[in-house]
C-alpha cells in the first residue's frame, strides 16, 4: 500500500501496512510499546508519551507511525534515546526539518522526524533503526482539562480512527484534490482477528491541592493509589490495548471551586490564563420556543453499537423537547435525507413519525457530512423569536474536516447554535469540538456503551440558555494585550471560561504597527531601510527569537513589567449586566506552561482564519508563532539526528508503516464499506462507461465524468501532424479533469491490511494487496537491466500494457532524457487503445487512472487544446519554473471551468516536493481577486499538478482572469 515516507533512494521498498514474511507466514511489527506519564496539576496537565521501536528485520528500517494527541496539546519537546545516549529534537521549519532528515537518511545516520497533519493527527518517523536494535522516541506537551459542575476529565486518545476520504485522486499515494494529505492521516489497519503486540501503559497522577471525591473511567479499568496528596492511577493490565480514547474524570468538592489566575513573564511578554467560574444558574422561568435540527451520521462507520446509542439519544431528544418547539431530521451517509422539508410541530402523531423513522435507520455508505451541513444551512430562517438549535450525532470520520468547518463558519446564520455529540470510543475530536466552537454550542463526547440518561438530560438544561452572553474582555494598563479565544464565546451553566492572554512590551506593539502599516502601502516596504523600520525598537521577527531564559538585548530599552486590571463584561440571562476585575502580577510569574498555552491558542486562532485557504501572511504568522514558543504545528517540525553513522556504506533502508487497531465498538465490515463506497461506485461508473464506449454512446463517456479525447499524433518522420488510422495512434489520452465535472471521481484510495480474501467478498479491488503484488513483481524487474523493451510505454503496441503495469511506475522508470517532454514526470506515461479498454474487466482498472498520463513523445504544442488568448485564464508572472515547467502549469489550468462573472489578479505561492504540489498559499495582499469558489478551485487545481522538475522546491505564481473572454 502506498504510504508517506521521507527515505530517498536509499530506500528499497515501500511496505504499507501490514508486513508478511513469505517465507515464514508471520505477521511482525516495529511499534512494541507505548508508555505515558501525565502529571496534573489544578487546571493543567504535563504529559510525557514514549513510544519504543525495534527492528524485527535484517536490515535497517524506517518505521512511520500515524498517532493522535490531545486537539489543543502545545508540543514543545521530542528526543530519541539510542541505548545510552539522548538526542534532543530541534524544532524547525517543516520543509527545513524533513530536508535534514532526508539528509541523514542518505547518510545512514539514525534520525527522528515529528510532524502534525493535524491539530489531532501526528507522524513519527524514525529512520535507521539497525536490526535488533530497540530506540526510544519521547515527545511532551501541555494540555489543560476540561471542567464542569466541580468535576474535571483528563483525555488521552490512543488510535486515529479511520478517515473517508473524499475527492478526485491526484496520484497512487491515496491524495484526493479535496484531502491532498489523505495518505498521511490514514493508517493501514489490522483486521479484528489479529493481534499486533503493541500496547500500552498509562500513569496519571493527580495533585489537586484540595481533596478528591470521586475517580472513576468510562473508558478503561484503572488502578489507583494514594500517595499522600498525591493520587495515582495506572491502567490495568487488562485493559492496555491502544484502540480507544482513555477517559479520565475527577471531582473536587464544590466549596473549592473558584476562579483560579495564573501568570507568565519572559522576554516575549506577560502571559497570563484565567479561569473564571461565576456563581451564575439559570433559573428563569421563561422557556423559548426552539426550532431543533437533528444531523445523524449513518455512514458504515457508525454500524452497530454506535448508531443503536445515535438513536437512543435521538429518542430521547425528541421526547424531551418543549410543547412549543419544532424539529425535523436529517441523515447523512452517501446522500441527504430528510424527515420533513420544513421543520414539524412537536405533536405526538410527529413524535411517532420521527421516531419511525430513526428506528428504520440503518449504516452504510460514506461519509459526506458536507452534503447534510449544506442541506441545513440551507434551511429557511427560524422565525423571529425563536431560537435555531442544530443537533450532531457523528463520529466525525471524515478527512476534509476544513472543508466542512469553513460551510459552517461562512454560512450559519446569526442566532443558531450547533451542539455536537461526539459518538463512539475514538471519535474525531477537533471536528467536533470546533464545529461547536465556530457554532457557539457545546461538544460532548458519548462513549458506544454510556448510559445516555444523563446526557440527554445535561443538554436539556444547557440547550440555548448559556448563562453569560456579550462577554468581552479588556486589558487596562500599559501595553498591549492579545486575548484568546476572540470573540469570546458564550458561557453554559456549570462551565468555566478560560482566557489566555499575552500583554506585549511596548516595543513590539509599535513594531507590529509599523508592519500593519507598511502592508497597507503596496511597495513601501522595499523603500524602508531598517534602521527607519525598527528604529530603537526591537522588530517583531527580532522579538520571535528570544527564548525564555535570554537576556534582552543590549542597545534597547528594557520593557517594564505591565501593571493593571483584566476586566469582564457580559449579559445575564435575565438581561442584567455582569462584570468582574482582576489585578495583574506579573512580578513572580513564574509558570511557563501558560507562554504555551498563548502560543497554541494563538496558532488554533490564526489557523481558524485560513479554514477555506492557507493565505501567505498567516502561515507565516503561524509559523513565526510556533518558532518563537517551540511549538509543534503544521508547519514547524522536530528533528534529532544522530551524529554517528548507524548504516556504514551503501545500504538498502526498508520503509514501513506502522498499522493500527480499529477502534473499539467500531464495525469491521460497516468501516470497509464506508472506506470503499466511492471505489464501489467508480467501478459501477467504469462499467457504465465502458458499455457506452462499446455501443458508441459518447454520452455515456460523457455522465461517466471521464475526460477522454483523441489526440493528434506527431509522424513520425516529424512531417505535420495528421490523424492516423493505426491502433496506437487511435489511442486515448485518460485525462482526469478533477474540476471541470461535477461527476468527476470521488475514489478514495484503500488503506488497509485487511486480507485479500475479504476484499473479493467486498467485490473492491484492494491497492495494498496490487502493491505487494507490483513489490514482488518489481524484485524480479530489479535483477535486471532496464531497458526500453522493459517498459511497455516504448512498446509499439499498446495492447501488450497489462493492467498492473499501469497501476504505478516507481521500478519502471525511463533512464533517458526527457527534456523534449514539457509535462515528463515520475509517473511513466501509458498508451491505452479503444479496443484494449473495451475488452478489459472493472476490476482492472480500479482506482488505477488516479491522475492524468501524458504520451512521453508527444510534443508540448500538439497537446494544447487552444491558444492562451482563447481562455479567460492568463499566466501573467511565474517564479520558480523553467519555460517547460510553465508550459506544462499553463496546459494544465487550460482544463479548468471558471465560474463567470469573476475578474481579476490572483497570486498563489505553493510549495514542491518530490514532483507533487504539497501547500498552496494565497497571498491576499497581493491580489485583486477575492472570490472564494474561484480561489478554491484554483487552489485544488494546483494541487493536482504533477511538477516536471525535481529540484523545484517553491513557485510563485500570478494569474489574471479576464471576464469578458470566452472559454
Amino acid at each position: 500500500m502506498p504510504m508517506p515516507t521521507h527515505a530517498l533512494l536509499c530506500s528499497k521498498q515501500l511496505l504499507g501496512g501490514l508486513y508478511v514474511n513469505e517465507e515464514e507466514q508471520h505477521s511482525v511489527f516495529p511499534l512494541k510499546h507505548t508508555d505515558v506519564y501525565a502529571k496534573i496539576t489544578g487546571h493543567l496537565s504535563r504529559v510525557e508519551v514514549t513510544q519504543t521501536f525495534d527492528n524485527p528485520f535484517s536490515e535497517p528500517l524506517e518505521a512511520v507511525y500515524i498517532f493522535p494527541l490531545p486537539d489543543q496539546a502545545a508540543v514543545d519537546e521530542m528526543e530519541i534515546k539510542l541505548s545510552d545516549r539522548i538526542i534532543e529534537g530541534n524544532i524547525k521549519k517543516r520543509e527545513d526539518a524533513q530536508t535534514i532528515y532526508e539528509e541523514a537518511c542518505s547518510q545512514g545516520r539514525t534520525a527522528g522526524l515529528l510532524e502534525q497533519e493535524r491539530d489531532n493527527i501526528f507522524t513519527q518517523s524514525l529512520a535507521h533503526i539497525k536490526p535488533g536494535e530497540q530506540i526510544e522516541v519521547t515527545l511532551r506537551y501541555t494540555d489543560q482539562l476540561q471542567f464542569q459542575g466541580g468535576n474535571y476529565e483528563f483525555v488521552f486518545p490512543m488510535v486515529v480512527g479511520p478517515r473517508f476520504i473524499p475527492g478526485t485522486p491526484i496520484d497512487e499515494s491515496g491524495d484526493t484534490d479535496f484531502v491532498p494529505d489523505a495518505s498521511r492521516i490514514t493508517p493501514p489497519l489490522i483486521p479484528p482477528d489479529i493481534r499486533s503486540g503493541h500496547d500500552i501503559g498509562v500513569t496519571v497522577e493527580i495533585d489537586a491541592g484540595v481533596a478528591i471525591t470521586e475517580v472513576y473511567s468510562t473508558s478503561h479499568q484503572i488502578n489507583i493509589e494514594q500517595q499522600g496528596q498525591i493520587l495515582q492511577l495506572k491502567l490495568s493490565q487488562e485493559d492496555t490495548i491502544p484502540n480507544k480514547d482513555l477517559i479520565l474524570r475527577y471531582g473536587i468538592a464544590k466549596e473549592h471551586t473558584h476562579t483560579t489566575v495564573l501568570t507568565h513573564a519572559d522576554q516575549r511578554g506577560n502571559h497570563f490564563a484565567v479561569y473564571l467560574i461565576p456563581a451564575l444558574d439559570y433559573s428563569t422561568d421563561e422557556i423559548v420556543p426552539k426550532d431543533v435540527v437533528f444531523v445523524i451520521d449513518t455512514s458504515g462507520s457508525q454500524m452497530g453499537d454506535p448508531l443503536l446509542k445515535s438513536q437512543e439519544l435521538m429518542r430521547r431528544f425528541i421526547n424531551g423537547l418543549n410543547p412549543k418547539d419544532t424539529f425535523t431530521i436529517i441523515d447523512v451517509s452517501d446522500t441527504a435525507t430528510q424527515l420533513s422539508t420544513k421543520p414539524l410541530s412537536n405533536t405526538p402523531q410527529n413524535c411517532r413519525k420521527a421516531i419511525n423513522y430513526i428506528n428504520q435507520l440503518k449504516a452504510n455508505g460514506g461519509t459526506y457530512l458536507l452534503k447534510g451541513i449544506r442541506n441545513l444551512l440551507k434551511l429557511p430562517a427560524a422565525p423571529e423569536g425563536r431560537l435555531r438549535s442544530i443537533v450532531l450525532l457523528s463520529d466525525g470520520y471524515i478527512s476534509n474536516e476544513n472543508q466542512v468547518l469553513a460551510e459552517v463558519q461562512q454560512q450559519l446564520k446569526p442566532g443558531n447554535r450547533i451542539y455536537s455529540f461526539g459518538v463512539g470510543s475514538s471519535p474525531n475530536r477537533f471536528l467536533l469540538n470546533r464545529l461547536a466552537e465556530i457554532g457557539r454550542g457545546i461538544a460532548r463526547i458519548v462513549r458506544q456503551d454510556e448510559p445516555t440518561e444523563a446526557v440527554a438530560e445535561q443538554f436539556f438544561r444547557q440547550i440555548n440558555n448559556p448563562v453569560l452572553t456579550n462577554i468581552h474582555v479588556t486589558w487596562e494598563g500599559a501595553g498591549e494585550a492579545i486575548i484568546y479565544p476572540n470573540p469570546t464565546p458564550d458561557l453554559f451553566t456549570q462551565q468555566p471560561l478560560v482566557i489566555c492572554g499575552r500583554i506585549s512590551p511596548i516595543q513590539e506593539f509599535q513594531a507590529e504597527q509599523l508592519q500593519v502599516s507598511k502592508l497597507k502601502v503596496k511597495g513601501l516596504e522595499n523603500n524602508l531601510s531598517d534602521s527607519k523600520a525598527t528604529g530603537q525598537q526591537l522588530s517583531t521577527k527580532q522579538l520571535s527569537t528570544l527564548t525564555p531564559n535570554q537576556p534582552w538585548p543590549k542597545g534597547y530599552a528594557t520593557p517594564t513589567t505591565p501593571t493593571g486590571t483584566l476586566r469582564i463584561t457580559g449579559t445575564r440571562a435575565d438581561g442584567s449586566y455582569y462584570e468582574t476585575r482582576f489585578n495583574l502580577n506579573f512580578d513572580q510569574a513564574n509558570n511557563p506552561a501558560i507562554a504555551q498555552l498563548w502560543g497554541r491558542a494563538r496558532i488554533k486562532h490564526l489557523m481558524q482564519q485560513m479554514l477555506s485557504c492557507e493565505t501567505k501572511a498567516g502561515v507565516e504568522a503561524v509559523t513565526e508563532t510556533a518558532l518563537s514558543y517551540q511549538l509543534l504545528c503544521q508547519y514547524t517540525a522536530f528533528v534529532a539526528v544522530s551524529d554517528q553513522v548507524a548504516v556504514a556504506g551503501e545500504s538498502h533502508l526498508i520503509s514501513m508503516q506502522v498499522p493500527v487497531t480499529i477502534p473499539e465498538g467500531v464495525n469491521w465490515e460497516g468501516m470497509i464499506k464506508s472506506t470503499f463506497a466511492s471505489a464501489i461506485e467508480d467501478k459501477l461508473r467504469l462499467q457504465k462507461w465502458r458499455s457506452g464506449l462499446r455501443a458508441g454512446d459518447k454520452e455515456s463517456r460523457r455522465q461517466a465524468g471521464i475526460d477522454i479525447n483523441s489526440k493528434l499524433l506527431p509522424d513520425d518522420q516529424g512531417t505535420k501532424a495528421t490523424r492516423k488510422h493505426s491502433k496506437i495512434n487511435r489511442s486515448l489520452l485518460f485525462s482526469l479533469s478533477p474540476l471541470s465535472s461535477p461527476n468527476a471521481w470521488s475514489s478514495p484510495m484503500p488503506r488497509s491490511a485487511l486480507p485479500i480474501s475479504e476484499y473479493r467478498k467486498l467485490g473492491v479491488k484492494t491497492k495494498a494487496w496490487i502493491q505487494q503484488s507490483e513489490y514482488r513483481q518489481n524484485r524480479y524487474q530489479e535483477s535486471k537491466p532496464i531497458n526500453d523493451n522493459d517498459n511497455p510505454c516504448y512498446g509499439h503496441q499498446a495492447s501488450e500494457i497489462i493492467p498492473q503495469d499501469y497501476i504505478t511506475s516507481k521500478t519502471l522508470q525511463n533512464k533517458k532524457n526527457h527534456n523534449d517532454n514539457p509535462c515528463y514526470s515520475h509517473q511513466t506515461s501509458k498508451i491505452i487503445t479503444e479496443d484494449y479498454l473495451a475488452n478489459q474487466s472493472p476490476d482492472n482498472f480500479e482506482l488505477t487512472l488516479v491522475c492524468p498520463r501524458l504520451i512521453q513523445k508527444v510534443k508540448s504544442e500538439i497537446l494544447s487544446s487552444a491558444a492562451i488568448s482563447h481562455h479567460r485564464l492568463q499566466l501573467v508572472r511565474v517564479k520558480g519554473l523553467d519555460e517547460i515547467g510553465t508550459t506544462c502549469l499553463t496546459q494544465h489550468l487550460q482544463r479548468l471551468n471558471l465560474p463567470l462573472g469573476v475578474a481579476g489578479e490572483i497570486v498563489f505561492e505553493f510549495l514542491v516536493r518530490r514532483g507533487r504540489v504539497i501547500r498552496v498559499m494565497w497571498d491576499e495582499a497581493a491580489s485583486t481577486l477575492t472570490e472564494s469558489q474561484m480561489i478554491d478551485l484554483i487552489k485544488r487545481s494546483l494541487s493536482c499538478w504533477r511538477v516536471p522538475e525535481t529540484s523545484v522546491k517553491s513557485v510563485c505564481l500570478t494569474l489574471r482572469i479576464n471576464e469578458g473572454a470566452t472559454q
